[in-house]
């Protein structure tokens, strides 16, 4: 029995090394296929990783270059490195777009005023000229000024305002045109300041606007008082506020007077406006803006003189050479856009 049991005992024996021999054995196959497994993927991993062989492309050559003739490159020498940019491939060609033409935006000189010290040079030189000809090459030009200016000087033996200190300058528009004007002393005028107004002509000169200077009038003032002319005259004239009121103009009630003067304050008559209408208020307006100014500089109302451009007209059958109905004040000064032609 014993011997029964041993035997029994070494056959479990074997049969259990048996069975550990194989599990060894499949556990070493499975070792060994997962290595090999694990060496398959990283092995597909480094193939996929590593760059692949740089393959040398013939580089188009460019228009740019085929158009300048350049030379051909040299190799650079074996183990030196070149820092030369790839060429890209050209694009297709485009056609070159039409020229577009510069727009060029003119100027009008105009609208550059003169400068004070040309201004004086300018009128220097037009008072020292020999006679209207000469003159006339530092004015503005305008239709028909050459025979205004010989009536003025030949026929009317009119003179110019005196010249003395300067007062002040200063620019002032006229629609795009911006003018200097200068404001002076002169013992000929009523208001013992003397006004010129000076633009930059297209050629590039400095000119004297003559009629706002000497106060021209297509009508002179002797022949509108002999007249009596009951049509409407345009006259450049110093204006002042008047309590006379005489003839046609009695009527306080209905009418206020201004006492007007011309350039050189030789003449002098009343112009009478309508109390109410646009006339009338425009001149208040005016006063008013004047009158304050001069009390800031401790000057009397009664003192203010104004240079204005205005509308007068005698009535019909006039009962006096010196009482005018004052019907429209065209300007607030003497320079005007366009010259009055009556």
């Amino acid at each position: 029995m014993e011997s029964d049991w041993l035997a029994e005992r070494d056959r479990a024996r074997r049969l259990r090394k048996q069975r550990q021999a194989k599990t060894q054995l499949i556990v070493l196959g499975i070792f060994v296929l997962l290595g090999l497994a694990l060496v398959g993927v990283r092995y597909q991993t480094q193939d996929h990783l590593e760059a692949a062989p740089i393959q040398k492309v013939e580089e188009p050559q460019s228009e740019i270059n085929e158009a300048s003739n350049s030379e051909e490159p040299t190799s650079s020498p074996v183990g030196t490195r070149t820092d030369v940019q790839p060429t890209l491939a050209s694009p297709p060609a485009v056609p070159d777009p039409k020229p577009v033409r510069s727009l060029k935006i003119e100027t009008d000189i105009g609208t550059n005023p003169p400068t004070e010290k040309e201004c004086f040079a300018v009128l220097k030189a037009f008072l020292a000229a020999p006679d209207v000809g000469a003159r006339s090459k530092f004015v503005i030009e305008k239709a028909g000024l050459l025979e205004r200016m010989k009536e003025y000087y030949e026929s009317r033996h009119e003179r110019d305002p005196e010249i003395g200190n300067p007062i002040s300058s200063g620019n002032l528009n006229m629609g795009i045109q911006v003018f200097t004007s200068l404001t002076f002393q002169s013992r000929n005028i009523p208001t013992s300041i003397g006004r010129a107004s000076f633009l930059r002509a297209a050629d590039g000169t400095t000119r004297l606007d003559w009629e706002s200077f000497v106060g021209w009038t297509a009508v002179p003032w002797q022949t509108l008082m002999e007249t009596k002319k009951s049509e409407e005259t345009v006259l450049r004239a110093y204006v002042s506020k008047d309590d006379y009121h005489n003839y046609e103009f009695t009527d306080t009630q209905k009418f206020s007077s201004y006492r007007l003067r011309n350039a050189d304050g030789s003449l002098a008559i009343n112009g009478f406006v309508e109390l109410g209408g646009p006339a009338a208020l425009a001149l208040l307006s005016r006063f008013d803006e004047a009158e304050a100014a001069a009390r800031s500089q401790s000057v009397g109302p009664d003192k203010v003189w104004l240079p204005l451009t205005i509308k007068v007209r005698f009535p019909p059958q006039a009962s006096s050479d010196h009482c005018v109905h004052l019907t429209e004040v065209v300007e607030n000064r003497w320079l005007l856009p366009q010259e009055p032609q009556h």
